[in-house]
């Protein structure tokens, strides 16, 4: 089953705080609704029935000025479904509020179109541990870091030729590496101008 992205970050959000507190308990409910890619179909009728099947007293004529309260805050896109005539919605992915230093990392919405794609940089690696969690860390690179890590890694590669010595991939991630010097190359210790142990 593919990962359910679209929940994290939902709490630390600047732009879900930005929404009013109905059309926030909307979203909240289209989380919930929509499928693992996050999209479902934009119908008002149908929306209101599938976020609040038990609920009367919300109606139908406020599901679009939720849906436009949270294309505007860049929680939701709507589209139109290739010949239908028919809108789907589709929920953006959370971008928690967490800065580095000063700079806010922007996280890479459609990985297949990055610099770097984490299924390249997953290969290049070698390292294949903890595969999942380094996946959720390498979606909330920005891009520009993906240039740097691109750039950097066949260097790291070759100044780690050994496997086992490598660090795992996503240690490696989180201790922003690629902004390292490159280890040295490992040579044997010399006693007195001789090679020894």
């Amino acid at each position: 089953m593919p990962d359910r992205r679209i929940r994290e970050g939902y709490l630390e959000s600047a732009r879900v705080a930005s929404i009013g507190a109905l059309a926030e308990r909307f979203y909240f409910h289209l989380l919930l609704a929509v499928n693992d890619d996050g999209i479902c179909e934009a119908d008002p009728l149908l929306l209101k029935n599938r976020c609040f099947p038990a609920r009367e007293d919300i109606r139908t004529a406020d599901v679009p000025h939720w849906i436009a309260e949270c294309e505007k805050a860049g929680l939701v896109r709507l589209r139109e479904i290739s010949g239908t005539g028919k809108k789907e919605i589709e929920v953006l992915r959370h971008e928690p509020s967490r800065s580095r230093g000063n700079r806010e990392q922007k996280a890479v919405a459609d990985d297949s179109v990055s610099c770097f794609p984490f299924s390249a940089f997953w290969n290049a690696y070698g390292k294949k541990v903890e595969r999942r969690k380094c996946m959720e860390k390498y979606a909330r690179i920005s891009e520009e870091e993906r240039a740097a890590i691109r750039e950097k890694l066949p260097g790291y590669i070759a100044a780690t030729p050994d496997v086992q010595f490598r660090k795992n991939p996503q240690t490696w991630l989180n201790g922003r590496c690629w902004e390292d010097e490159l280890p040295a190359e490992h040579e044997p210790h010399t006693v007195h101008g001789r090679k020894g142990f």
